[in-house]
């Protein structure tokens, strides 16, 4: 049942935030959430990693962060008279091993200014970005870093 929370309590907090607290949401939400996180655990091969406390809250600080400077961005983009766009796609070479922790980046990814994952391989994701930034790929690697710390394992310095 421990194992169970672990999946149930960060999927329903997540979607309150995504619903801000909107109660009807959880018409949809509380099947969605159950839906996700039975297959997510009937697919699990092994048990999750235990997440360390710290690393956890800075992952969520960053998640928040990026989530609102997200919003603003791609509204700001599409507000302008001109769009301001100049898409590309690229493949981003990842050290993460489970694919557990490939997915959680790439889902985190997609919630950042102008990105979005398209695709999770074994050892990249595909990245597609409304603009052809450097910063984009130091964003994606200050993620990968924190996603890489929840489960206590060091990211090696590209």
């Amino acid at each position: 049942m421990r194992r169970q929370a672990y999946i149930v309590v960060p999927a329903a907090a997540l979607w309150l935030v995504l619903a801000a607290g909107e109660p009807s949401s959880l018409l949809i939400g509380v099947p969605a959430i159950a839906g996700a996180c039975w297959l997510y655990l009937r697919s699990a091969k092994r048990p999750p990693a235990a997440w360390r406390l710290w690393p956890a809250l800075r992952f969520a600080a960053f998640f928040v962060v990026g989530s609102i400077r997200g919003a603003i961005d791609i509204a700001g983009r599409t507000l302008r008279p001109k769009l301001a766009i100049d898409p590309v796609r690229f493949s981003y070479p990842t050290a993460l091993e489970s694919a557990g922790e490939r997915m959680l980046l790439a889902a985190t990814v997609t919630l950042m200014p102008g990105t979005a994952a398209t695709a999770v391989g074994d050892s990249w994701i595909g990245i597609h970005s409304l603009v052809p930034d450097p910063e984009v790929v130091d964003e994606i690697e200050r993620c990968e870093a924190l996603v890489s710390a929840l489960t206590g394992k060091t990211q090696e310095t590209r």
